[in-house]
């Protein structure tokens, strides 16, 4: 097989990892115990490794089917406009594990979405953690790859979690601001948002950096924006997010 043959596999697995690093909700289907499958609309973020990470309810049905069967697919797919068969999407399966409240990813968690902390205290809510086998992603008609486990833990993108924790610390100390005004001066460029709003009053966390962007929380909504090349360190990550901040703001 040639390296042009290889070059479609490598568009989908890059695909892949962007739709993983910057969907932050997806279909989590279990099955029910007469076999028929459960699908859940569910937030989670990866963990350093890149496997999915869900804050789930003892009461809910999807964690109890887990518990009896913990064989799942979490599926992704693009909200874009036109026919929804031309859009991106993603399946990915594996088996799900219950992971513990001192596991070094809860921080990461508890940083995309800060409701945790009340469901974790005060509510039976538990974490659990999605370790992939393979992947299907559809990139339109005839645009269709499986994608095996090593692309996934390759592919996490994603810097340890003492890096990536002093950047964002460094990050938000300094620029909170000015990474708002880029983020909604590409909203406002994708048509996402038709008005510009006041960030003045609404706290702006830089919650993420990866090789491959970064993400925000405003107004209760995960952001993410990707750099124009990757980043190999998280210095580099820091350079490419001040050049953005220079050019749009």
């Amino acid at each position: 097989m040639t390296s042009s043959d290889l070059e479609p596999l490598r568009k989908a697995e890059d695909a892949a990892c962007y739709m993983l690093l910057g969907f932050f909700q997806g279909v989590l289907s279990t099955q029910l115990a007469s076999g028929y499958p459960l699908g859940s609309v569910v937030p989670y973020c990866l963990d350093e490794q890149g496997s999915p990470l869900f804050l789930l309810s003892d009461l809910a049905q999807h964690t109890k089917n887990i518990k009896a069967n913990p064989k799942v697919s979490l599926t992704l797919y693009s909200q874009g406009r036109g026919d929804i068969q031309q859009q991106p999407r993603l399946s990915i399966y594996g088996q799900v594990k219950a992971i513990s409240l001192a596991d070094k990813n809860v921080e990461r968690y508890y940083r995309h979405f800060p409701n945790a902390h009340y469901y974790c205290s005060e509510l039976d809510f538990n974490f659990y953690q999605l370790e992939v086998l393979k992947g299907y992603y559809v990139g339109g008609f005839g645009k269709v790859y499986w994608l095996g486990a090593e692309m996934f833990q390759k592919s996490s993108k994603l810097f340890s979690e003492p890096e990536e924790f002093a950047l964002l610390i460094k990050m938000n100390d300094s620029f909170s601001h000015l990474i708002a005004k880029l983020v909604i001066s590409k909203l406002l460029a994708s048509k996402l948002i038709v008005t510009t709003p006041d960030t003045e009053n609404e706290r702006v966390m830089l919650v993420g950096i990866d090789t491959l962007g970064f993400t925000i929380r405003w107004l209760d909504e995960l952001h993410r924006v990707s750099f124009p090349t990757s980043a190999n360190l998280p210095r580099d990550a820091q350079q490419l997010i001040t050049t953005m901040i220079n050019e749009y703001c």
